[in-house]
């Protein structure tokens, strides 16, 4: 029995060795992840509280350096900690990384989190500092010229921020988001050719060029939002000279640029060279095809329609374009014949089924129906109208197609009142749409209702002579026959065409006075 209890004695005592030596093992753990801490006095080895910063009794056998270096880093892990807990713009974080730096000055890191945090909590010159004191320390270092560089454009100091990224270029010139960034100060800067020069050098020295073809794209646009087309041009022109892949689109976008700037002959030149490429686009054709009709070349707008045709015969979306032009240039019959060889080609196209077959386009209805318009086929027209609204339901621009085909009729006014409505709900502004609504009640006799709609569409658009008839023929109608010869008189100074109805009314006009014909 002795014997026994000695033994389970021996047990318990290795047992309560294991434990010991467990324990012991733990708190070399714990005194090897807390030196750090207590390097910097974060942590006392003593029982008595220490204030964050105070020496620690272990500090006192280090070198000042790592004393420095373990302080800073109590603090980085301490501000991470605050991050993490409450947020880009905690204020105990960003005391806690100025602690940091202060410990570790010209920690790039370190500043740029102080910069960040500044940022969220809108305290700018906080982040000028920090990001100032890291570039001093290493004015060489490229990232700290280009970070610093960014502070100050949102600081809007842009001379500075402009010297920094060309310095931080000079340094290294690989990187695309730079050489965009100092690019964007000098577009701000209205300084076109020097942003432009630096796009281009950035083509041959960045690791990604397809940025700043992406940057060129994009700004290009901002400056045709903003009407700014010589430097949307320049952009165009830029990106079209290092990525000829992409025309012929930039082709036809500087086309338009050259165009709104008056170069005739570059929209020319640029739409030929487009059309002459292995692939070329259809609607370059149909570009130039127009560039000629505005210069009053037919017989070269012609016959380049007559080539295109050959050539994209059988692409039903091609023809559909040459017949816009077609519409544009009011060959009517031309429109009619190349739509029904687009529709031709449509139909022989296999589908699976009739009912998967997708709609004309509601353009195909409008052209053609136009084109039937044109040549006083107001029965064919109204058809394919009302073939439209099947197809299309809410095309406002049939609606009032349609309305107005019937007002100048004066048939189906009621009708033509409810499409009319309905079409300038759609775009409330539209002055031709507001007219149409006047002349339908003109027609319906409501001529105070007929004079205060058609003077609205006045007021939105100004002088059009559509519009002055309409508003001679109400003045006539309520008596007012000199304030109707004024109206009718200024819509023939805009429009002198025979076709004018305002010309034969100024001529009735003169004849039942007995006077001359203007």
């Amino acid at each position: 029995m002795g014997s026994i209890k000695k033994k389970r004695r021996k047990k318990m005592t290795k047992h309560k060795y294991r434990k010991r030596i467990r324990a012991d093992r733990h708190k070399k753990k714990c005194i090897i992840c807390s030196l750090p801490l207590v390097l910097t006095g974060c942590v006392s080895t003593s029982k008595k509280p220490t204030i964050l910063g105070s020496p620690g009794i272990v500090g006192a056998f280090v070198h000042p350096d790592q004393q420095a270096l373990a302080r800073a880093l109590a603090h980085f892990a301490q501000a991470n900690l605050l991050v993490y807990e409450q947020g880009q713009g905690s204020e105990l974080a960003l005391a806690a990384y100025q602690r940091a730096f202060d410990a570790d000055p010209g920690n790039h890191d370190i500043a740029s989190r102080i910069a960040v945090i500044a940022l969220h909590r809108k305290d700018l010159p906080t982040a000028v500092a920090a990001m100032e004191a890291s570039q001093h320390s290493a004015p060489d270092a490229y990232d700290r010229n280009a970070d610093l560089a960014a502070i100050y454009q949102i600081a809007n100091r842009d001379e500075e921020a402009l010297r920094l990224y060309r310095r931080a270029l000079d340094i290294d010139n690989s990187h695309a988001a730079t050489t965009i960034a100092a690019a964007a100060l000098y577009f701000r800067g209205d300084q076109v050719e020097p942003a432009i020069s630096l796009l281009e050098q950035g083509f041959r020295s960045v690791d990604d060029p397809n940025l700043i073809n992406i940057y060129l794209y994009e700004q290009g646009r901002r400056f045709v939002s903003n009407s700014a087309y010589a430097q949307a041009r320049a952009c165009f022109e830029a990106l079209r000279a290092h990525e000829p892949s992409y025309r012929p689109a930039i082709d036809l976008i500087l086309a338009e640029l050259y165009s709104a700037l008056g170069d005739d002959a570059k929209v020319i030149e640029t739409l030929k060279a487009a059309s002459e490429l292995p692939d070329p686009d259809p609607d370059v054709y149909a570009a130039l095809a127009r560039a000629f009709h505005r210069q009053q070349r037919q017989a070269d707008a012609l016959d380049l329609l007559t080539q295109a045709r050959l050539r994209f015969a059988s692409d039903p979306d091609a023809l559909f374009a040459l017949g816009s032009v077609y519409s544009e240039m009011e060959f009517h019959k031309e429109v009619i014949a190349v739509l029904a060889e687009a529709r031709q080609r449509l139909d022989a196209a296999p589908s699976p089924t009739e009912a998967e077959r997708p709609p004309l386009s509601e353009g195909y209805y409008l052209i053609l129906a136009s084109a039937y318009d044109g040549l006083q086929e107001h029965e064919t027209t109204e058809q394919l109208l009302a073939e439209c609204l099947t197809a299309h339901p809410d095309s406002h621009r049939a609606m009032n197609f349609l309305a107005y085909l019937w007002a100048e009729q004066d048939k189906n006014l009621p009708k033509a009142l409810k499409y009319s409505l309905k079409s300038v709900t759609f775009e409330p502004k539209n002055a031709a749409y507001i007219d149409t609504l006047g002349w339908i009640y003109y027609r319906m006799k409501k001529l105070e209702l007929a004079w205060a709609t058609l003077s609205k569409a006045y007021e939105i658009i100004g002088d059009d002579a559509e519009i002055l008839l309409h508003l001679g023929d109400v003045q006539a109608a309520l008596g007012n026959t000199e304030a109707a010869v004024k109206y009718w008189t200024q819509s023939v100074a805009i429009d002198p065409a025979p076709t004018n109805r305002a010309v034969q009314q100024i001529d009735a006009q003169s004849g039942m006075s007995g006077g001359d014909k203007p």
